[in-house]
């Protein structure tokens, strides 16, 4: 019986942290950041896609303020790096990245463990020709400011080597216009790809969510930027 009545417990107690975890994340992707925020006329247009459940920037590969091949190498990719209109930048979970195909084929070791582990993460840059269309795409307009201390803040997520180049992680099998490379910090349900995300979003002054560790809680509050932009 007191076994039994242990075993419970345990079940209670993690059905009560999984439901808190849920309304705080509702919460917090509910409460805006920056709610006054407006896209910039003139400025300088950046993308985020989601598959549904995850997030990424998408930055122009190069302009006049930052070109992403001074610390990304063209050898693994289809072509020549500058020649893709925009390169798509991800943070997230390592075993994620490299052993899941899809969101509905994730074995279920994988997802434990992210869930419920600080684990590895690494960075997943694609280089598009134009805009995906198979992904949500909204559009935010910022200024040069803005999107300076973006890539900073992006690049920062890189582990780069002792040239200052991002290390590849090889002998991954995926599309050839995508690749892999050693990230900082650890992935977990308290800091996920979202809340990444998130977090770069509120460092530039961008509206987003106070907490966002699901892709929802961006898309929505980008969602709510009022259309009209502003004069610099």
């Amino acid at each position: 019986m007191v076994i039994l009545n242990t075993l419970l417990g345990i079940v209670f107690l993690i059905i009560a942290i999984v439901a808190t975890y849920f309304v705080v994340a509702f919460f917090g992707m509910a409460i805006p950041i920056h709610r006054k925020f407006q896209h910039q006329n003139n400025g300088i247009d950046i993308f985020l896609t989601s598959n549904g459940m995850h997030v990424d920037f998408v930055v122009p590969t190069q302009n006049a303020l930052y070109d992403w091949s001074q610390i990304i190498g063209n050898s693994s990719y289809l072509k020549d790096l500058k020649n893709y209109t925009y390169l798509g930048l991800g943070w997230g979970d390592r075993d994620f990245f490299l052993k899941v195909d899809s969101w509905d084929s994730v074995p279920k070791k994988v997802g434990a463990r992210a869930l419920l582990l600080p684990t590895p993460s690494l960075m997943h840059v694609t280089g598009y020709d134009e805009l995906p269309a198979n992904k949500t795409v909204k559009k935010v307009s910022i200024s040069k400011s803005q999107y300076l201390n973006l890539c900073n803040f992006i690049q920062n997520r890189f582990a780069l080597n002792t040239d200052q180049q991002a290390e590849l992680v090889l002998k991954v099998d995926h599309a050839k216009d995508d690749n892999y490379y050693e990230a900082h910090g650890a992935y977990h349900c308290f800091y996920t790809c979202n809340n990444w995300v998130n977090t770069g979003l509120k460092k530039i002054g961008v509206r987003t969510s106070l907490w966002s560790p699901m892709a929802k809680g961006i898309l929505n509050q980008v969602d709510k930027i009022k259309k009209e932009r502003i004069e610099k």
